[in-house]
């Protein structure tokens, strides 16, 4: 702990976990042995999907810039412990508002954190000017074709190939997340819920991760019920 070994304060906290808001230990609790309760120095990033992540890390640390990540990269489970990334490191970084600081302490928090994790010329790290935006816009892609894949047990690309699924089930799904941005001041460009639905290659075959999950569990239940 920080404070307790008096520690030097950490520049950046990552916070990479999946966001799961209502399963503890929550991110503030996860992430408080390593902040001074009055801090100032270190920055948290967040990179996690999600809405309205950063509030409870502002109201738990008021002065402490927060960070808004979102990834795009691509990875397989070929099996169990072995994870292969069949897709190159994209990151969009941005400050999320806090009405505690100055707004050009947190730009510049995630500017120095964009050129850090460039260093080594093998990521695409930009910066943000509207995290909001990115947020909602990635959305149309995981609150649509994630929980439509696991329902229906089709990847990405067999959705897309099967008679009337994307008309009936996907278009409408991401439709309405473009309401729904509309109605909380975000507006996305016409083009991306084609540019979405097209974001991988037909031939990858890409399982959503809330479809690996299901396959996992599915393996698990298997191996349960053969043995017993």
């Amino acid at each position: 702990m920080v404070a307790q070994e008096n520690l030097p304060p950490y520049d950046y906290i990552v916070v990479a976990t999946k966001n799961c808001p209502d399963i503890p230990p929550t991110v503030v609790e996860l992430i408080r042995p390593a902040l001074l309760p009055s801090n100032e120095h270190t920055t948290v990033l967040l990179l996690q999907n999600g809405l309205n992540i950063e509030k409870s890390i502002i109201d738990a640390f008021p002065a402490t810039p927060v960070l808004s990540g979102i990834s795009f990269i691509g990875s397989i489970e070929k099996e169990p412990g072995y994870i292969v990334q069949d897709e190159p490191d994209r990151l969009a970084i941005g400050p999320f508002s806090n009405p505690n600081i100055d707004a050009s302490i947190s730009q510049e928090k995630a500017k120095e954190f964009v050129e850090l994790y460039s260093k080594s010329g093998k990521t695409n790290c930009i910066y943000s000017e509207n995290v909001l935006h990115d947020r909602w816009r990635k959305l149309v892609f995981n609150a649509c074709l994630n929980p439509i894949c696991a329902i229906t047990g089709l990847d990405t690309g067999r959705l897309r190939l099967a008679d009337g699924a994307l008309d009936g089930l996907v278009r409408p799904a991401m439709k309405e997340i473009l309401q729904a941005a509309a109605a909380n001041g975000v507006h996305l460009a016409d083009d991306v819920i084609d540019t979405m639905i097209n974001n991988d290659p037909l031939d990858l075959y890409l399982a959503p991760s809330m479809l690996a999950d299901v396959q996992k569990v599915c393996i698990v239940i298997e191996s349960v019920m053969d043995s017993s």
